[in-house]
């Protein structure tokens, strides 16, 4: 599918077009018939920490949109979610989740979060929607500042950090069971790669490299002889690629 999203005035449109063999939905030359058209009247994109406003469903059958009412533009409770049924356009509301959000590796599940209070009294938190119910489930985090998080591909598990917490430990909830494990201090999500086949995240944090084994709730430190700056992995060839903050080299 591909998605434009148009912004007049306070309007959201919402356009899907189906590919072709080509990948080109306009490879006739001419503009087909979308298969999805929509438009939410008082509405705007809700863009606050976020590359991009769009997260397909990993079985292409949700997208989901963080979108601000402008009619209660400014009160807490202004910003909803839209989750749209790629199926056949039906459109559902969750109320007071933002985004950017994440999926479930099987389609089960919304991650995203919500903000209690302004100011100094101000906290996040994670929020767990099921998709068939709309069901939110808030894991009670109560954390200060921003809340990053990663859902991880190859497992039911949510990485969080909270930007608000000087010690800011990994928080690391199991969506299967339920429970969070608090690991390691001072460790971010700001530089990091997924290693799907070993269930691992590997993270840089000046000057040190960590590893996080999903399986095993661990979090150990990887000492290396340089100071490294940016991560980035070869999938196939399992290698990560490292840049050496004092130097050129990689």
């Amino acid at each position: 599918m591909l998605f434009r999203s148009s912004l007049e005035g306070y309007a959201t449109e919402i356009v899907a077009w189906q590919l072709d063999a080509s990948g080109n939905p306009f490879a006739s030359g001419t503009w087909p018939a979308p298969t999805i058209d929509l438009t939410l009247p008082d509405t705007f994109a809700d863009l606050t920490g976020s590359f991009t406003w769009i997260t397909v469903s990993p079985d292409d059958h949700f997208a989901a949109f963080p979108l601000v009412d402008a009619t209660r533009y400014g009160a807490p409770d202004a910003y909803d979610l839209v989750l749209v049924d790629l199926t056949d356009g039906t459109i559902r509301t969750v109320p007071g989740v933002r985004g950017p959000v994440g999926f479930t590796p099987d389609s089960s599940t919304l991650v995203g979060y919500s903000i209690v209070g302004t100011g100094e009294e101000r906290v996040e938190d994670l929020v767990m929607v099921d998709l068939a119910t709309l069901e939110p489930t808030y894991e009670g985090l109560a954390a200060p500042g921003e809340l990053t998080y990663f859902v991880t591909h190859e497992g039911n598990y949510v990485v969080v950090v909270s930007t608000g917490d000087e010690t800011r430990p990994i928080l690391l909830v199991n969506l299967d069971d339920g429970t969070t494990t608090a690991l390691g201090e001072g460790v971010g999500l700001d530089e990091f790669v997924s290693r799907p086949a070993a269930n691992q995240l590997w993270l840089v944090e000046n000057p040190d490299l960590w590893r996080l084994d999903l399986g095993t709730a661990k979090l150990e430190a990887q000492t290396l002889p340089f100071v490294a700056d940016h991560i980035n992995i070869l999938p196939e060839r399992d290698l990560l690629v490292l840049e050496d903050r004092k130097s050129t080299r990689l």
